[in-house]
């Protein structure tokens, strides 16, 4: 197995699934049983076999170990993006801040809800361990769709 093509394909696809994972709208496609994470994972196998083409070995165990490094690039990605959306967040808890009702809403609450530190944790703690699980899932199944046993030569006696 080669290293930069290992690295780089799981790279790619982690970016991938951070990317479809955080875009509105987009992202529901993770409803469909985390389509983007496995699709993505399976994205990476893919982009490894087009790397590796005078020696394109890969087995189940090294796929789902690419999927899972493309899962952590992925969480990665996708809690930088929740700060994005901290922008459109403030300015929604700023709102509600105004509304009747929202002296019981204790003050450290709402502030503690449009930190940074609590969006990035958030999605690290919650959707981490699926994009792990996941993109483990998506490597392996793409290893054993697309990757094709080397044919051994016929015996000769």
């Amino acid at each position: 197995m080669n290293g930069r093509s290992f690295f780089l394909s799981s790279l790619i696809a982690g970016v991938v699934m951070g990317l479809l994972s955080s875009i509105p709208l987009i992202s529901l496609g993770n409803c469909v049983i985390c389509l983007w994470v496995w699709g993505s994972a399976f994205l990476g196998v893919f982009l490894y076999r087009i790397f590796e083409k005078q020696n394109p070995s890969l087995t189940v165990g090294q796929g789902a170990l690419l999927g899972l490094v493309a899962g952590v690039f992925g969480a990665i990605i996708a809690s930088l993006f929740s700060l994005l959306n901290l922008a459109g967040m403030a300015s929604v808890m700023q709102y509600v801040e105004t509304m009747p009702g929202s002296e019981s809403i204790p003050s450290g609450i709402l502030d503690l809800m449009v930190s940074p530190a609590s969006s990035i944790l958030s999605v690290l703690l919650c959707a981490g361990p699926f994009y792990l699980a996941f993109g483990a899932l998506g490597g392996v199944i793409a290893t054993a769709l697309i990757w094709k046993p080397k044919a051994q030569p016929p015996a000769t006696m």
